[in-house]
């Protein structure tokens, strides 16, 4: 039996990799007038020490898939692009998805820390 209910279910935190590297990901609820889920997102590669974040407004109608998702370095001007975010619907410790750098895809997993 699917454990996924819902849009907060990706709220947490998470530990894992990104493209083979020591990261951290962290996912929370913004309010805002937007009728769809608003997301506050911090992501660290720790290896690198990098911390990128932002807000995302889900458009989608799958509840356990967000899209199209940027984040921007703290402090800085790199961003990371993920074409796709996944929270698996049987069991929704686990989140994977793919993140684009010049045009290449690169995996990523987590799991709930």
């Amino acid at each position: 039996m699917a454990r996924f209910k819902g849009w907060q279910d990706f709220f947490g935190t998470y530990i894992g990799e990104y493209d083979g590297r020591n990261a951290k990901l962290e996912i929370g609820d913004l309010k805002g007038d937007y009728a769809g889920p608003i997301f506050h997102i911090a992501f660290t590669e720790l290896e690198r020490g990098e911390v990128y974040v932002g807000t995302h407004a889900e458009k989608g109608n799958h509840g356990h898939i967000m899209s199209n998702i940027t984040l921007k370095l703290k402090g800085g001007n790199n961003t990371v692009s993920w074409p796709k975010l996944f929270l698996h619907t049987w069991n929704s410790d686990f989140i994977s998805g793919i993140s684009t750098w010049n045009g290449i895809e690169f995996g990523m997993s987590f799991r709930r820390g």
